[in-house]
């Protein structure tokens, strides 16, 4: 079976999302896959092809978007 190569990339600022990132490469890790964890402005555009999948973690700036994930 093949291992899954995932890309896990992300934009933070105060580094919140940063941590996400990590622990969905840590999830892809245990569940057999590998994962590269990469800040989203060290991704180059000829580095893509080598991916199964791209997860991207960024931060919600919509206040609506905020109180829609609380209810």
């Amino acid at each position: 079976m093949k291992i899954v190569e995932m890309l896990v990339t992300d934009y933070t600022r105060g580094g919140s999302t940063e941590r996400l990132a990590q622990a969905v490469a840590d999830g892809v890790r245990s569940a057999g896959g590998s994962a590269t964890l990469k800040p989203v402005d060290e991704v180059d555009a000829s580095d893509l092809p080598g991916y199964d999948g791209i997860i991207y973690a960024h931060r919600s700036t919509s206040e609506r978007w905020q109180q829609r994930s609380r209810n």
